[in-house]
């Protein structure tokens, strides 16, 4: 059932599903769904933590642009004279933006992988800023993220 509601909401072009994950597998059903797109970091060629730590090392970058797509956002709006996009009349507004970050925690813990202390703490640093913004910003801009994780604690 929830699927199928899914399914028909991207059918519409009023939504668009990105998902970043370790694996694809989990979202076979969704092949052919027009607006749903999955990034996955695990070929089958490589160890799950390596893939794990693809996956860290890709999200400082990914992050960033969605602060750039949200900052995008915010100047249409700002073209149309509203306060944010959900101001802006239907037919002159992007879709919204649904972000699904698989394994969100472990993949966290991997940012900055291999780099000296110092460092790795600046970029772990300057993610974590840009998450915030991502998120404090991101509703008003239609931009919605959604962190799964099955071991969160001490690590969000």
């Amino acid at each position: 059932m929830v699927n199928q509601f899914l399914a028909a909401a991207l059918r519409s072009n009023k939504y668009q599903v990105l998902v970043l994950t370790l694996s694809a597998k989990d979202y076979r059903l969704f092949d052919g769904v027009p607006n749903f797109y999955i990034r996955s970091f695990m070929d089958g060629h490589q160890p799950p933590d390596q893939a794990l730590r693809n996956y860290g090392a890709a999200l400082p970058d990914f992050i960033e642009s969605v602060n750039e797509e949200v900052l995008r956002r915010q100047r249409l709006a700002s073209r149309h004279q509203a306060r944010d996009l959900h101001s802006v009349r239907a037919d002159q507004r992007p879709p919204s933006l649904l972000i699904i970050l698989e394994e969100a925690s472990n993949a966290f813990l991997q940012v900055g992988y291999g780099l000296s202390g110092r460092e790795r703490n600046e970029v772990k640093d300057k993610f974590i800023n840009q998450l915030k913004t991502a998120f404090n910003f991101g509703r008003s801009s239609l931009v919605h993220m959604v962190l799964i994780s099955q071991r969160p604690s001490g690590v969000i």
